[in-house]
């Protein structure tokens, strides 16, 4: 009831799927291209937590999706590759990858390449589309360059321009991470200036400006803050994890904290997103705007 318009009515006449699980406290539902996500959590008879997103799929065409356990499967057909995937998203609160943190990849799979031989090469078990960009990377987070991507049948051969691996990865066992780049984006609700309670100023009762905001996170490596007023550029912060004297090359740095970024501008017509387009984490706990109100006059009685 509270976000009636979020989930678009899809071109064929509704929904095509929905499931929940308890075990997590998730509801997943989806429209054939985009699935949607409702979290809630109760404190005794409370909800305190009510919050949608969605997750966009490469390709569309979802067929079906179902919970089992903390684990949403969803069934895809992608008629531009005539394919049919079978995905599994880990919905469960706190999971981690054995690593530690989680490499975000869409379609990822775990591969192995021999460096030592004269043609480094793995497979990948899907085609990819023309849109579509692969990365890979270590599992302490080297992300490889010089990629070539050769569909052969239902499957992908990943190479390297003159066969050189970059990185310098020398093994023959080297375990890696493979998938597709996407990006995560958040979009703050619009910041509305409240009269305290028990007072009778309205919202227009002044003039409110956003100085600037501070996020809160914890085993994190890169996000970015965009700041878009109306009719001005967007102006973007960056995040980048760099711990002194622990930073190692091919090794990947999380860092727990805050980090300020600058806003200055009217709230009601500016749109802040967050923004990580990199495969590394960036979990966020909370975050908070510092404003200040200009009133021309006050109202008493």
């Amino acid at each position: 009831a509270h976000v009636p318009q979020y989930i678009p009515k899809a071109s064929g006449g509704g929904l095509v799927a929905l499931s929940g699980s308890s075990a997590e406290s998730l509801m997943a539902t989806t429209d054939g291209n985009d699935v949607y996500i409702y979290k809630y959590f109760f404190k005794g008879n409370e909800k305190v937590l009510s919050s949608w997103g969605k997750f966009t799929v490469s390709g569309g065409g979802i067929r079906g999706l179902t919970f089992i356990e903390s684990e949403l499967y969803i069934v895809q057909s992608i008629s531009d590759t005539n394919q049919t995937h079978l995905l599994k998203i880990p919905m469960g609160n706190k999971h981690r990858d054995p690593e530690g943190y989680n490499t975000h990849l869409d379609r990822r799979v775990a591969v192995t390449l021999d460096a030592t031989i004269a043609v480094p090469t793995f497979t990948l078990p899907y085609l990819l589309k023309d849109d579509e960009e692969l990365q890979v990377y270590t599992k302490d987070g080297l992300l490889l360059q010089n990629l070539v991507a050769t569909p052969s049948g239902h499957q992908t051969i990943v190479t390297f321009k003159n066969n050189i691996v970059s990185g310098g990865l020398s093994t023959d066992t080297e375990p890696l991470y493979a998938g597709v780049k996407y990006t995560m984006k958040y979009t703050f609700s619009k910041l509305l200036f409240k009269a305290q309670s028990g007072q009778n100023m309205t919202r227009t009762a002044g003039k409110m400006r956003v100085r600037g905001g501070t996020l809160f996170f914890e085993d994190t490596s890169h996000f970015e803050v965009k700041v878009t007023p109306q009719l001005r550029d967007t102006t973007t912060a960056e995040f980048n994890a760099s711990v002194v004297q622990q930073t190692i090359e091919g090794s990947a740095v999380l860092e727990s904290g805050s980090f300020r970024f600058p806003v200055f501008s009217d709230p009601e017509h500016t749109t802040i997103t967050i923004e990580n387009s990199s495969a590394m984490p960036s979990n966020f706990q909370s975050g908070e705007f510092e404003s200040f109100i200009h009133q021309r006059s006050r109202r008493y009685g």
